[in-house]
């Protein structure tokens, strides 16, 4: 069945990555399999730094206050 979709596969390998410049220097991004006309993709930011989002995700998600996780810092469970 139709889905109104207006979609084609990536034809190329050159369309199937993208070159990103971070903090850490420059790496290459997979770009989605697919392309849609009306919202093209395209990798908006670099790729997290190990432990970025640790504090945040064990707050946010898990309920864990900030007291813990300074504790769960200085026990050398979570990295700085």
């Amino acid at each position: 069945s139709d889905t109104g979709a207006n979609i084609s596969p990536c034809a190329l390998p050159l369309e199937a990555s993208s070159r990103v410049t971070d903090g850490a220097g420059e790496f290459i991004g997979l770009n989605p399999p697919y392309r849609m006309s009306g919202t093209p993709a395209e990798l908006r930011s670099p790729v997290p730094q190990k432990g970025e989002h640790n504090a945040a995700t064990l707050r946010d998600m898990l309920g864990i206050d900030e007291k813990e996780l300074e504790r769960l810092t200085a026990a050398g469970v979570l990295g700085s």
